[in-house]
């Protein structure tokens, strides 16, 4: 069940107010769209641009029915929302967001055709990924401050994931003994591997930990506090600091102990002790956010003297430098995780020594 701001009630399909009866608002058919887009497993990001996109256009039909939208709608829809500082990628995203939108209306009944689907975009603008030296890699692997910082810049540059799919890894998805990990991205599964340098920088990162996400908020597994006693009833009272949460006291019996002052503290210190370890490891793990994760890698790159470098370079580096290396265009689809072999040209394009011997050995102008 899913509910729209702005929107006294739930709907369901098999409300009175359903397509068959003909009498949904275009916030009521918004509302259903956004449950058939969950329904269908969209992606979150997916869901919010295909939705935000749907409202505009809603808005810019005004008092039209969605019925009545012809294809000079929604050209004039992409002119009304389109400018000059825009990507070609931009307004072929808001076509894709439109077509799914009728797809669906299409599906309830609202709509004969789905006019976007007669619109085509201009071809987009296709540019060479940006690639980092294999030295320039070791540079900014090399200006981690810390274990968690190099541990992330290692496993990018060996696994050649997606920032969101790295940030979804938990330990139990690794196999260390393989040197593999179980990754979903793009509604598939798939298995990527890493190195030894990769191994060594997350063990040395995780510290022994076996639970939990591989990269998590480390703040919130601290606890802090201290022993106290009225009379011979000792007590330890700590905050717990949990993420989203607002912190929580706790005070909670230790124990009863006759014995001298100084006795008493060391076996309440002890009991203490276990006592913030057991809550420790009992605390949810919260694994670290795909921006959180971006941001760490450009807080070294500009540590290191580097501008403008993203997640993104890391993969297009990955896949570059493995077919300098003679690896099969096949393997590097595989483990990029593309479905068409055609994602791949962009980094033939960038990586065809080939074509550069050539180009020295024959042109007349050496």
């Amino acid at each position: 069940m899913y509910r729209r701001k702005g929107i006294g009630k739930f709907l369901r399909w098999d409300d009175k107010a359903s397509p068959l009866h003909g009498s949904l608002t275009n916030d009521q058919l918004l509302i259903l769209f956004g449950q058939w887009l969950t329904s269908q497993e969209y992606a979150i990001a997916s869901q919010r641009e295909y939705t935000r996109t749907a409202e505009w256009f809603c808005e810019f039909l005004n008092a039209k029915a969605l019925a009545r939208a012809s294809p000079m709608d929604i050209h004039k829809f992409l002119a009304h929302i389109d400018k000059p500082s825009y990507k070609d990628s931009y307004v072929a995203n808001r076509i894709t967001a439109l077509r799914c939108f009728f797809d669906f209306l299409c599906l309830a009944g609202i709509v004969e055709n789905a006019a976007p689907r007669l619109v085509r975009a201009r071809n987009r603008l296709r540019r060479l990924p940006r690639v980092l030296s294999f030295l320039n890699i070791r540079k900014l692997i090399a200006s981690s401050e810390n274990a968690r910082e190099r541990a992330i810049l290692e496993m990018l540059y060996a696994t050649g994931c997606r920032i969101s799919e790295l940030a979804a890894v938990d330990l139990a998805d690794i196999d260390f003994k393989r040197k593999e990990i179980r990754v979903i991205g793009k509604r598939r599964e798939r298995m990527v591997y890493f190195h030894n340098a990769a191994k060594r920088a997350v063990l040395e990162y995780l510290k022994g930990r076996t639970r939990g996400p591989l990269f998590v908020n480390d703040y919130s597994r601290r606890q802090k506090g201290y022993i106290s006693h009225i009379g011979s009833r000792w007590y330890g009272v700590w905050n717990e600091h949990r993420q989203g949460r607002p912190r929580i006291r706790h005070c909670q019996l230790l124990g009863i102990w006759a014995d001298s002052i100084a006795t008493a503290r060391g076996k309440a210190k002890a009991e203490f002790v276990r006592l913030l370890k057991g809550e420790n490891l009992k605390a949810p793990l919260h694994a670290l956010t795909s921006f959180t994760l971006g941001k760490t890698v450009r807080d070294v790159a500009a540590r290191a003297g580097f501008e403008n470098i993203t997640p993104r370079m890391f993969r297009s580096s990955f896949a570059t430098h493995l077919l300098d290396s003679g690896a099969d265009i096949r393997s590097v689809q595989a483990l990029l995780g593309h479905s068409y072999l055609a994602s791949i040209e962009p980094y033939l394009s960038v990586s065809d020594r080939r074509v550069a011997a050539d180009y020295k050995q024959y042109h007349p102008l050496k």
